[in-house]
């Protein structure tokens, strides 16, 4: 766990060497940081299983871009990897919680989903800029455009008051959640699909919101807050008629 004790001058690689490759990481309300896991050490999560970020407020990136190369991480860049491009090895994460973070616009990148295949959990609640999940990519071959994106394994997906957040993500590829039985969308405004392409959970019955549960008659595709303040108000109106 590294909390707010951590200041600017002691983010370095000594910072990193002792918590190299670990299983948990549990960040809490750390200035410092405008990235996490930087981009050189991305290919060496593999162990990584639960991961918590709360209240960084100059946070700007879960997983560094090699090519941001601006911001402050856990390490400064050894020499020996200065040449090294790599995408997240995320294979055994199981669960992620993004809380507070109010510079994110977004947790993963479109190449990092591949790796996510233990994904159980995720949640990301009260960032005020996230306008995606996942990021969308460059696409270099149509194939990339085509490909299916399966979270096997996910089972709870929780996106709590983000009032900038659109998507899931934006792109045209399909998704597919045969695990998924758990989604919460509350207090997202700017909300309007899951996907751009097509969606597949076959366990989903419904999703829970602030003003009670939502049938999948219509899918992801709406607008989570106004949808149901209309809702509400149409309950009110009708209340206020028939008891009059």
């Amino acid at each position: 766990m590294i909390c707010d004790s951590l200041q600017s001058a002691q983010v370095t690689g000594s910072y990193w060497s002792l918590c190299q490759y670990p299983t948990k990481i549990g960040i809490f309300k750390c200035d410092a940081l405008s990235s996490l896991i930087p981009w050189y050490a991305l290919g060496k999560m593999i162990r990584l299983q639960e991961l918590e970020i709360t209240n960084c407020s100059r946070m700007r990136e879960v997983f560094e871009n090699e090519g941001s190369g601006a911001g402050t991480s856990l390490t400064s860049l050894p020499l020996q990897y200065s040449t090294i491009v790599a995408v997240p090895q995320l294979s055994n994460l199981v669960t992620v919680g993004i809380y507070e973070c109010d510079l994110l616009t977004h947790i993963f990148t479109f190449s990092t989903l591949k790796t996510l295949s233990h994904l159980k959990e995720l949640k990301v609640k009260r960032c005020k800029r996230i306008q995606v999940i996942v990021k969308e990519e460059n696409k270099t071959s149509s194939e990339e455009e085509e490909e299916v994106v399966v979270f096997p394994n996910l089972e709870t997906l929780e996106l709590d008051r983000l009032p900038n957040l659109k998507g899931f993500f934006l792109g045209m590829n399909d998704f597919r959640c045969p695990s998924l039985v758990n989604v919460m969308i509350n207090d997202c405004p700017q909300w309007v699909a899951f996907t751009s392409g097509q969606l597949e959970t076959p366990k989903l019955k419904y999703i829970h919101t602030s003003f009670g549960k939502h049938n999948l008659e219509h899918g992801f595709n709406f607008q989570v807050h106004k949808h149901f303040c209309l809702k509400w108000l149409s309950v009110m109106m009708f209340s206020s008629i028939t008891l009059t």
